[in-house]
């Protein structure tokens, strides 16, 4: 965790190293990625690999061609086509595990939901040459929060699709207790209360702990990323005036 901070914190200040926009259009797609392989970008060896799969893979989520098809039309309504992107992934996710929608469309859409949102999350920690750190932190911190919602939902469809729950009083669990085993989870608590039954349950209860390490990490490096811009900008502004 210390290296992901570290990496962070350091990397808007260090000049040397290339940025490239997160807005990059499809034909300037093969540009980039030539650059990424042979450019200092600040990362190296496996890192530099995952960078170069991370921005080749966005081209088959939504995300990718929202940013692009809405960048001329100015910030807010980039953010406010973000930011509908993402209720819409969480209100079908929410349906699904309302309706216990869950054949092979449902895990399909839930899958793909659930792999847009892991890669994003990758993507922000290993290639923060393509997100905006100096945005608003309250709006970020809106995407992280709407973010979560997509994860808790997506894994408590998982979770009573693999009927991996098992509850202590013996009742049949439903999609209250998988929402709230799915918090319960991110948040590393565990009552016991509700537990896993089975090794697909024990092996989706990994990887979203392993999700809520990666979350924690990028929600944390965003504070300190705004806390030192905002220092800086301080002792600029202190340096200006002597």
């Amino acid at each position: 965790m210390s290296h992901f901070l570290y990496f962070w914190r350091a990397y808007p200040y260090n000049q040397n190293m290339k940025t490239y926009n997160s807005d990059f259009s499809l034909s300037e797609l093969p540009s980039i990625l030539k650059s990424l392989y042979y450019e200092d970008y600040g990362v190296y060896g496996f890192e530099k690999i995952l960078a170069i799969f991370l921005t080749a893979i966005k081209i088959i989520f939504p995300m990718f061609w929202i940013r692009n098809r809405s960048k001329n039309k100015g910030y807010a309504f980039r953010n406010t086509m973000l930011e509908l992107y993402l209720i819409f992934k969480c209100t079908v996710l929410f349906m699904i595990l309302k309706m216990w929608w869950f054949g092979n469309f449902g895990l399909a859409i839930t899958l793909y939901f659930l792999t847009d949102i892991i890669l994003y999350l990758m993507g922000i920690m290993f290639l923060p040459s393509m997100y905006n750190h100096n945005s608003n932190f309250n709006k970020n911190f809106l995407h992280l929060l709407l973010n979560l919602t997509e994860i808790v939902f997506g894994f408590s469809i998982l979770y009573l699709a693999t009927s991996a729950l098992s509850m202590a009083n013996g009742a049949v669990p439903n999609w209250i207790d998988a929402i709230y085993f799915s918090i319960v989870t991110f948040a590393t608590i565990g009552y016991g209360d509700i537990t896993t039954a089975t090794h697909a349950g024990k092996l989706l209860v990994s990887g979203q702990v392993i999700i809520s390490f990666l979350f924690v990490t990028i929600i944390v490096s965003r504070f300190i990323f705004q806390k030192n811009t905002h220092k800086n900008l301080e002792w600029e502004n202190d340096q200006k005036l002597d």
